[in-house]
């Protein structure tokens, strides 16, 4: 039986030239063999035809973390962790609440990221109101939206979503479909 052996860093030092948080460490990859491994990540605020640094900026994280950590299998992250070895291309996050001025039913979400005219993220999507399946003689349907005025960003709420239902504690989740 061999002894394993982790070697010294290759970096001996780091020069981070930008206003961002930075870690780094060695990370074992394929094979046993170490890798140098730099995350340099800064948080901005998005709003329409705005992005800007936050005034409080988050550090990397270190590992992932869930919105409900009692059900952490069936919940979706709240921050991804960063500490990988490989991203082909920038991570875009986008976390947050999706607003309106007067409660909906729905309405359409639009995220975009520009350069010029040039876009570098486009995401649309559809939200509406907490909906719940109702059972009337003997068949089962989607009732309508509930109006609100704002939709939490969260894969629970989302298409093929689920989350667990407080009023009826004998089906723990209710999915969306």
């Amino acid at each position: 039986m061999s002894a394993f052996f982790v070697p010294e860093p290759r970096l001996e030092e780091v020069h981070n030239r930008t206003p961002f948080a930075e870690f780094q460490c060695d990370k074992m990859g394929v094979g046993r063999r170490f890798f140098d491994t730099v995350v340099v990540k800064g948080t901005f605020l998005l709003a329409p035809g705005s992005l800007t640094l936050a005034p409080e900026q988050e550090g990397p994280a270190l590992n992932d973390e869930v919105w409900d950590a009692q059900v952490a299998e069936r919940s979706s992250l709240r921050r991804a962790g960063d500490v990988v070895l490989f991203k082909p291309r920038t991570d875009v996050l986008v976390t947050g609440t999706a607003r309106v001025d007067a409660p909906r039913a729905e309405w359409d979400v639009r995220v975009a990221v520009t350069r010029g005219d040039r876009a570098l993220v486009d995401r649309r999507f559809h939200v509406t109101g907490p909906r719940r399946w109702v059972r009337r003689d003997g068949e089962w349907s989607l009732a309508a939206p509930e109006p609100v005025s704002e939709v939490p960003l969260r894969y629970e709420l989302a298409y093929g979503g689920a989350y667990p239902d407080p009023e009826d504690a004998s089906a723990p989740w209710t999915v969306y479909r």
